[in-house]
């Protein structure tokens, strides 16, 4: 028994990653539920580069009970063979197989976005109620198979912020008294939140890392076209367009906030400004866009179309149509460059890309994830082992023992 004992410890030892590795870039990367009605599936994921694969939505309810807005593309949506009664299926069960055969790459779960917030104030405030949904969470990281788990409160207001932080305690100890290595994130603020010094610490002391959203800074509500995504301030925009990349990494920098634990938000979507005479014009409301007449473009439609002309200020790309009066902003593979040479300047912990159903063919010259991974090097990378063992899980899939040497799909 101890020889067998002594065999396993030495295979686990043996499959960590040299200690050089344990704090190296993410490359963050998130994963819509809805995405499966676009064709877009956990078999799409380039998971050979991805480090971190964020599945989202949980809808945190105001009980701190969690559902899924489609607990059918979660758990039981069937894929090839039927995986048996005890199994959970859908996108999770897909994940647990992709797991096995990729072992570095990291599986986990975002609660809440931009129409799932709601709840999080009553939850957060309440020490019940946070007891609740922390266990409930839990439970769901352990029945599902996940290696973390990321809160995507958009956003606590400065009153908030306290409770928010205990929430992220109450969180990671939760999660430290697992018998498995877990991690914890948080989607935060691109842009100088009204976050306090104080505030900042406690949060970024309760994290592993923090997941920028370091976009949107225009778009349809805005006065006149610019970038949405721009690493630098460009001096001739106008007032309203000169937020930027570097300008939240600062804000949080300069909070206390470790750089290592800073994940920049990259978006896989573009946005378009129409009837416009060019950058920092004004323009009409959009009538067109990948999905919705909204002027939200995937980067793989802006890719195969555009022209695009590099802004060596900003360092931003953008595509500028004279026929149609159209402009269109979006990263490239030029603006990806320099995000990951700031990123390296800075010693920031990674990437962060949203969403993967946006980029380019994985493995082409096009592709923003790849180009990402080819500048950095997978030796450079955290790709430190995923867990595969889960025997509290309610699924016999996820409750299997892992088998040595991978699975394939």
């Amino acid at each position: 028994m101890h020889r067998v004992v002594r065999t396993v410890l030495l295979l686990l030892a043996l499959a960590i990653p040299p200690a050089s590795s344990l704090h190296a870039y993410r490359n963050v990367v998130y994963f819509l539920e809805w995405g499966i009605y676009r064709d877009f599936h956990i078999a799409n994921l380039d998971w050979s580069r991805i480090t971190h694969v964020n599945y989202a939505f949980a809808m945190p309810q105001v009980d701190g009970s969690i559902t899924f807005l489609d607990e059918f593309a979660a758990t039981q949506r069937v894929y090839g063979r039927d995986l048996g009664i005890g199994a959970v299926q859908g996108c999770f069960g897909q994940a647990n197989k992709y797991k096995r055969a990729f072992r570095g790459t990291k599986f986990g779960l975002s609660f809440g976005g931009w129409s799932g917030s709601g709840p999080f104030p009553t939850i957060a405030a309440s020490p019940s109620l946070r007891a609740t949904f922390v266990a409930n969470a839990v439970a769901l990281l352990e029945d599902l198979g996940l290696d973390f788990i990321d809160l995507d409160w958009e956003y606590p207001t400065l009153a908030q912020l306290p409770h928010f932080a205990t929430l992220l305690a109450d969180m990671r100890a939760a999660l430290h008294a697992l018998p498995f290595r877990t991690e914890l994130s948080i989607a935060a603020p691109g842009f100088p939140a009204n976050w306090g010094k104080e505030s900042m610490a406690a949060i970024c002391s309760h994290v592993d890392f923090l997941n920028l959203m370091t976009y949107e800074y225009t778009g349809a509500w805005s006065r006149r076209a610019g970038y949405h995504s721009n690493l630098f301030p460009n001096p001739h925009a106008p007032d309203g367009l000169r937020s930027s990349v570097s300008s939240a990494v600062q804000y949080y920098l300069t909070r206390g906030c470790p750089s290592e634990k800073l994940v920049m938000g990259v978006p896989l979507y573009g946005k378009s400004f129409e009837r416009t005479r060019g950058l920092f014009a004004p323009f009409a409301p959009p009538t067109s866009g990948s999905h919705a007449p909204d002027g939200l473009w995937d980067y793989k439609d802006i890719a195969r179309h555009a022209s695009p002309t590099f802004d060596a200020v900003a360092q931003a790309t953008y595509a500028y149509n004279a026929t149609t009066h159209t402009v269109l902003v979006y990263d490239d593979p030029k603006s990806v460059a320099a995000k990951v040479a700031y990123m390296q300047a800075h010693r920031l912990g990674g990437l962060m890309f949203w969403e993967a159903s946006g980029d380019a063919a994985a493995g082409s010259s096009a592709s923003l994830l790849t180009t990402y991974a080819s500048l950095v090097g997978k030796e450079d990378m955290d790709f430190r082992p995923n867990n595969l063992w889960y025997p509290h899980s309610r699924y016999d899939n996820i409750r299997r023992p892992p088998l040595l040497g991978g699975f394939t799909p």
